[in-house]
């Protein structure tokens, strides 16, 4: 978690919604999409 993640969850411009995953480190595999997800929605 970086300054401006902890900035863009209390106070503008971006206000992040609760609960919301933070940070620049991203990892992880796609197993499956739900039928709910259309194509293009997911990136």
């Amino acid at each position: 978690m970086c300054g401006t993640d902890i900035h863009a969850t209390c106070e503008g411009p971006f206000m992040i919604p609760p609960d919301t995953m933070l940070g620049h480190e991203f990892r992880g595999r796609i197993a499956d999409l739900g039928s709910a997800v259309r194509d293009g929605e997911f990136s």
